[in-house]
């Protein structure tokens, strides 16, 4: 029997075999795939192992939101010259970057 992150490696490979062709891959994709690929290995991943397309869309739609509002406040603020707004959405964009630079590190979207 082969063990578990040995099982997890061949369903990765066989994955990245699938999409290499495609242009465009969404991680809701990959992870239905991987999902898929993981039942055929008989394995049942963990409800907190699984992305889905609304856990996904909901980070990714709040951080969008989140970038558009630091924008305008930034233009505001450059606008008005007030320097400590603009300092304050400063911190803020570098927090929001700090997150989405650890979603692209686990897969999550696309760098």
């Amino acid at each position: 029997m082969k063990n578990l992150q040995q099982e997890h490696i061949e369903i990765t490979q066989e994955v990245k075999k699938e999409i290499e062709n495609l242009k465009i891959v969404f991680p809701a994709h990959y992870g239905k795939l991987y999902y898929e690929a993981s039942l055929a290995h008989h394995i049942e991943l963990k409800p907190d192992e699984l992305l889905t397309h609304e856990m996904l869309d909901e980070k990714i739609v709040r951080h969008i939101i989140t970038l558009s509002d630091y924008a305008d406040q930034a233009i505001a603020t450059i606008e008005t010259e007030n320097k400590t707004i603009l300092t304050s959405v400063l911190e803020e964009i570098k927090q929001l970057q700090e997150e989405i630079q650890e979603l692209q590190k686990h897969g999550t979207i696309a760098p």
